[in-house]
């Protein structure tokens, strides 16, 4: 039954000393270390049972050695109490005018108090925070330590930052970590991107394995985006998200990426090429997405590209073994609904790109920049559904495979002052009069539509036009041509469409009309064929 009454004296010893023997002692190492001066007293008192801790000890002239740098440390107290050990707050100065506190606690050292046996083991309780931090310093501060793999990922900005850590002091165990930081006009210059990405505002929580970001708040371009950000448990995980955006455009988006500098202002495809090239093993983003493994949901008031405008777009994302998947999409375009899904692959050799798209209630007028200039003041409304696929990541890739086929159903069609029967009749020969009404409404009709072979190709789509009962076909190919063919019966046109009545047996009953060009100024072309058939 020992009674013990010792001390532990340090005069002028080396810090680096103490840490390779509680390295041995503990059995662990650390990729880091600290040098300087070590003064004080240690007392050990009282039965083996019932030990008593007292005493203190002082560092001066520290330094935080790392694999990168070397960090200056304020003077350093430690009290030694009856039952812990505590480390008063000590600076680490990361830049000048730059500094982080440190403090923390030993408890429960004895194994006693008074006469009663304590059951609970060691614990530490560590804790670290600065009021005020540069980002770019405390990015640094995580490097030294090997926390960051990029060394081309930058940022600047000011913070404050809590972190707080407790575990087992005896057998060592990891710390369960409580952290919270608040970021302010932050500026993250990420690879791959052409400008920084600008963070007004975010909030970062961290509750042992679970990482809670809320609020944050990023801008690119013009683009404002808010939501929030969570992981819980393992790192294989994913990480889940929700982001509002006020407003996005899919040609300045695709801008932010490097490797759409160069494609020339050219088309969607050429700039979502670009993106896909950025992602390949040769860029410094290729390792970052390549890990990425999230789900959640997007939604933008407003997204449009060219002449395309959607709005209230929403969507829920996957991204998972460098593929994203957009399900559940939904949006408003020219007064109607529209839903889909869509799939980008690039995980696949070479990637994969899917999607089906289906509109209700929208809008004819909304096509009437890409139709020819007489119908300029079509109007009614059409719904549609479709599905189409693709393979590739540059233009021409995916412009030679890209197949699917489209349904449109058109409805209450209002021509404006395009009179089809007209244009047929003049060509046609017939007595057709100038001063005819408007033609009636077209009720219904439906187009088949199909892609393949870089050309869109229109099938029958039957009308009746006042009467007259037209089938119109024809094809667009990619290269920007199209032709059209309109065959017509002009049998049931009425007799008030004519300058003069005519006689029976002389109104031709079948036309056709062949015409050619771009897709928003088609002409009549020399293929006409006229029957002279009599009903």
């Amino acid at each position: 039954m020992p009674d013990l009454d010792l001390a532990v004296a340090f005069k002028k010893s080396r810090v680096e000393d103490l840490l390779r023997l509680g390295r041995r002692v503990l059995g662990r190492r650390f990729s880091w270390d600290v040098s300087g001066n070590v003064d004080g007293k240690v007392g050990i008192e009282g039965a083996w049972a019932e030990r008593r801790y007292h005493g203190a000890l002082e560092m001066r002239d520290l330094r935080l050695h790392t694999a990168s740098s070397v960090f200056p440390i304020s003077r350093v107290a430690v009290q030694v109490g009856q039952d812990q050990v505590r480390l008063l707050p000590v600076k680490v100065r990361l830049a000048p005018g730059v500094d982080v506190v440190a403090e923390g606690t030993l408890r429960d050292i004895s194994p006693a108090r008074g006469r009663r046996r304590l059951t609970v083991k060691p614990r530490y309780d560590f804790t670290v925070y600065s009021d005020a931090i540069g980002l770019g310093d405390l990015l640094k501060f995580g490097r030294a330590f090997g926390l960051s793999e990029s060394r081309d990922f930058t940022a600047d900005g000011v913070g404050t930052f809590t972190m707080h850590a407790t575990g087992w002091a005896w057998p060592l165990s990891k710390p369960n970590i409580i952290a919270r930081a608040t970021i302010r006009s932050a500026r993250l210059m990420i690879p791959g991107l052409t400008e920084p990405l600008n963070i007004p505002r975010a909030r970062i929580q961290i509750y042992g394995k679970q990482i809670i970001v809320n609020p944050v708040v990023a801008v690119m371009g013009t683009s404002v985006f808010t939501g929030w950000l969570m992981h819980a448990g393992p790192s294989r995980e994913p990480w889940n998200f929700s982001v509002a955006a006020d407003k996005l455009s899919v040609a300045q988006g695709a801008q932010w990426f490097a490797a759409t500098q160069n494609s020339g202002g050219g088309s969607f495809f050429e700039r979502l090429s670009g993106i896909s090239s950025l992602l390949g093993s040769s860029r410094p983003a290729h390792s970052l997405f390549s890990r990425l493994n999230a789900q959640g949901h997007f939604a933008s008031s407003v997204v449009n590209y060219r002449m395309l405008r959607l709005r209230n777009f929403r969507a829920d994302v996957q991204i998972l073994h460098r593929a994203i998947r957009l399900s559940d999409v939904t949006f408003d375009a020219g007064a109607g609904r529209g839903r889909g899904k869509i799939l980008v692959d690039l995980g696949q050799t070479p990637a994969r790109l899917s999607a089906e798209v289906s509109t209700d209630g929208t809008r004819l007028q909304t096509l009437t920049p890409y139709l020819p200039v007489q119908l300029a003041k079509l109007r009614g409304s059409y719904s549609a559904s479709g599905h189409f696929t693709t393979r590739g990541i540059t233009h021409t890739e995916i412009m030679r495979s890209l197949q699917g086929e489209a349904r449109i159903k058109f409805s209450n069609v209002d021509l404006g002052d395009f009179d089809p029967v007209g244009l047929i009749a003049r060509h046609s020969r017939m007595d057709v009069s100038e001063a005819a009404p408007p033609p009636d409404l077209i009720p219904s009709a439906v187009a088949r539509l199909q892609v393949q072979n870089r050309q869109v190709t229109l099938s029958g789509l039957p009308l009746n036009v006042s009467g007259a009962l037209l089938e119109v076909s024809g094809s667009y190919d990619f290269d920007g041509s199209a032709t059209l063919r309109v065959h017509a019966d002009l049998s049931g046109l009425p007799s008030r469409r004519f300058r003069t009545q005519p006689e029976k047996g002389s109104l031709p009953r079948l036309a056709e009309v062949h015409l050619g060009g771009t897709l928003r100024d088609l002409r009549v072309v020399p293929a006409m064929r006229l029957s002279q058939k009599q009903p």
